[in-house]
C-alpha cells in the first residue's frame, strides 16, 4: 500500500507537477503500446495536445510505485533542447506521465 506522494521531501514542491485527472480533457487516440504501458496522444488543461504514457497497473506494488516516482523524479530534471518537455504525473484513474507531444 502507498499513497500517490511522490514527493522528495515533506515539502510539496511535487505538487505543480502533479496533474489532476479532470484536466485531462480528452484522452485521445491511441498511438503506441508497450510491455508497461499506452501512450495516447491527449489533450490536457494548461498545457493543449500532450503525449500520455499510461501504465498498465491501477494498483501498483511497491516496486512499481517506486519505479514510477524514479521516472517522474528523473524527468523532472531532464532540460535539454533534444528531449520532451515533462508536463507532469497523474495518479488517479491510472497512473500516468505526461509529456510534451511531437509530431
Amino acid at each position: 500500500p502507498h499513497n500517490d506522494d511522490i514527493s522528495e521531501t515533506k515539502k510539496n514542491h511535487h505538487l505543480e507537477w502533479k496533474i489532476r485527472a479532470e484536466d485531462l480533457l480528452d484522452h485521445g487516440r491511441m498511438v503506441g503500446k508497450g510491455t508497461y504501458g499506452t501512450v495516447y496522444k491527449a489533450q490536457v488543461r494548461l498545457h493543449g495536445c500532450v503525449a500520455l504514457k499510461e501504465l498498465n497497473f491501477v494498483s501498483p506494488t511497491p516496486t512499481q510505485f517506486q519505479a514510477f516516482r524514479n521516472e517522474v523524479f528523473a524527468l523532472k530534471k531532464i532540460t535539454h533542447q533534444n528531449t520532451l518537455n515533462f508536463y507532469g504525473y497523474i495518479v488517479s484513474p491510472r497512473f500516468a506521465i505526461v509529456t510534451q507531444w511531437c509530431d
